[in-house]
């Protein structure tokens, strides 16, 4: 994997932050040009030079197209800030000034038209990016409103996410976004100094990056990371992030002018290298990105002179990296990746993995914990229609809601003591027969019993007060029941079975006939 730079075009008036896109049916590169308001289609050829590799030729002195002129009517534009293409080849332009974007046939008429200025839904206040998802509709980066708006062809409102903030799902003057295959958003937080995915619907799943900026490089960084704990990827912490691209694998390639690189991450915050050209990026920032054909195409800012303040730019293309810079042993993955990734281990895989080290050991623990290593699940909660249970809980809910039914609540006024508890006879066996059946519970009563009287050991003050566990305890016992049916365990293995003998299956059959006949004798007392 090499890495070639080769200057594609002449120096001109800069256009706008992220006006460049490849439109794949021409096989032309769109250029929003802000000085004359309009949108330029250069035709680009690839060829190889005398040495084998492979080039990128653009005239930019001669646009085979151009969309749109200055003015408010329509067609027309103030200050064109990006554009799109869907696969019929009809390109979506945004106009930042105007908070409008217009659509425009393959021929360049103009087939739809929608926004104005505002805060409202299908308004917009600085719009600075525009991406067509795989089901038709416009992603717009509402910039002055910190949020993101689906919007159909026609300019119908789907979908309005995110507000001002820092939190997970918000933002803070967001620049760009881009969109996979699967309709999932890659948003650059350029307030939080991050990149946000969420899914087509809006629901944020991860981020990787920081609001604190720049840090120091990494050679002048000590090195403190050990096997017991990881810190965050030091590429994944940007100075100024003004551009995000999709790459052919689906990799996300972030453009950070801060640093004046090109960082490409998985589409889970892994950093798997970084393109670094110092011969053009030492002093010039790279200001857009595009991947054109399978070239990463960036538009970089340098200033010619000077005296007169006059700003010009060139556009360049990389290809596979020459150069690729490590990141560090134990720097190559952040904190929230590591968790996501091992949230897709089984249970079993999980007991291998915890051997490795006491960081991947309470990773795994938590994850036990909150039910996400398979066989343990989350489940869902208990599903009713016309008053009548259509499917019951399942999983982790189903624990709690056994717990949440069962459970006793405690309120003395006096003491201002509130208590969410469980007693043994009342609640636990109950609630464990909701879960595994009414045999169940006799089958094993002297070893529940022995589990129970372990938690209450360890959670009660004094032992002059009634048997009774909370929740966490509740929840600890039906995971380990759990990790016993799933034969991950045993149930000698678990602490709390104390030296219990397991009762033999000659045993559980008597213990439940026993159960039985005690029904039984229940029903004739009755009658």
């Amino acid at each position: 994997m090499e890495l070639k730079v080769t200057l594609i075009c002449g120096h001109s008036r800069l256009p706008s932050r992220r006006g460049i896109c490849w439109n794949p049916l021409t096989r032309c590169l769109l250029v929003c040009d802000i000085d004359k308001s309009c949108v330029h289609a250069y035709a680009v050829s690839f060829g190889r030079d005398d040495t084998g590799k492979m080039k990128m030729l653009l005239n930019h002195n001669n646009p085979v197209g151009t969309i749109g002129s200055h003015g408010s009517g329509p067609g027309q534009f103030n200050y064109p800030v990006a554009a799109a293409v869907n696969l019929r080849g009809e390109v979506a332009v945004a106009d930042g000034k105007s908070s409008r974007v217009q659509i425009f046939s393959g021929s360049g008429e103009l087939e739809h038209s929608f926004g104005r200025p505002g805060s409202a839904r299908g308004e917009f206040k600085g719009i600075s990016d525009v991406k067509f998802t795989p089901r038709g509709h416009l992603a717009i980066v509402d910039s002055g409103n910190h949020r993101i708006q689906a919007v159909s062809a026609t300019g119908n409102v789907v979908q309005v996410i995110g507000q001002h903030g820092w939190k997970l799902g918000q933002f803070v003057n967001p620049c760009a976004l881009t969109v996979n295959g699967k309709g999932e958003y890659f948003v650059c937080d350029e307030g939080n100094k991050r990149i946000q995915r969420l899914s087509d619907r809006g629901r944020p799943l991860l981020e990787w990056g920081s609001r604190r900026g720049p840090i120091p490089e990494p050679e002048m960084t000590p090195f403190l990371a050990t096997n017991d704990e990881r810190q965050p990827v030091i590429y994944s912490v940007f100075d100024a992030p003004c551009d995000v691209e999709t790459g052919l694998h689906g990799e996300i390639i972030v453009c950070d002018a801060g640093r004046r690189e090109l960082l490409v991450f998985s589409d889970v915050g892994i950093c798997l290298h970084v393109v670094s050209a110092p011969q053009i990026f030492q002093t010039n920032s790279p200001t857009a990105i595009a991947i054109c054909s399978n070239m990463l195409v960036t538009m970089t800012k340098i200033k010619l002179d000077d005296q007169t303040g006059d700003n010009n730019n060139y556009m360049l293309a990389a290809f596979p990296p020459e150069k690729r810079v490590r990141v560090g042993r134990f720097e190559t993955m952040p904190v929230h990746c590591a968790v996501d990734i091992a949230c897709y281990l089984t249970y079993s895989d999980a007991l291998y993995v915890r051997l490795v080290s006491r960081y991947f050991h309470q990773i795994c623990r938590h994850l036990r914990n909150q039910w996400k290593l398979f066989p343990l699940t989350p489940g869902h909660s208990t599903i009713t229609k016309y008053n009548r249970v259509v499917s019951p809980a399942t999983g982790l809910i189903a624990v709690e809601e056994a717990f949440q039914k069962w459970g006793l609540r405690i309120y003395k006024p006096s003491n201002r003591i509130r208590k969410h508890v469980m007693d043994f006879h009342g609640g636990f066996c109950r609630a464990l027969s909701t879960l595994y059946g009414s045999i169940f519970c006799y089958q094993y009563e002297d070893l529940l019993l022995a589990f129970f009287r372990f938690f209450t050991s360890s959670t009660s003050e004094s032992s002059h007060e009634k048997e009774e566990i909370d929740r966490a305890a509740f929840i600890e016992i039906v995971t380990q029941i759990e990790e016993v049916h799933a034969e991950v365990r045993t149930w000698e293995q678990s602490v709390t079975s104390g030296e219990v003998p397991l009762p033999k299956s000659l045993q559980q059959i008597e213990n439940a006939q026993q159960h039985q006949l005690k029904k039984l004798l229940q029903k004739f007392v009755t009658l």
